[in-house]
């Protein structure tokens, strides 16, 4: 069983979302492995992606 193996990992918290995905979104393009944690289970609601 292979660990996964992160460059960056970025924990974001309410509120925070959008932050923490540009900011992996600028790392990947640089080539950095990066990993993001939300603090909810319901990150597509704060970047306005739900359909309601």
């Amino acid at each position: 069983m292979s660990k996964n193996q992160y460059d960056v990992i970025i924990v974001g918290a309410v509120f925070a979302a959008f932050a923490g995905v540009t900011a992996s979104r600028n790392l990947s393009q640089k080539g950095h492995k990066t990993l993001v944690l939300e603090g909810r289970d319901r990150m597509e609601a704060e970047l306005g992606m739900t359909n309601a």
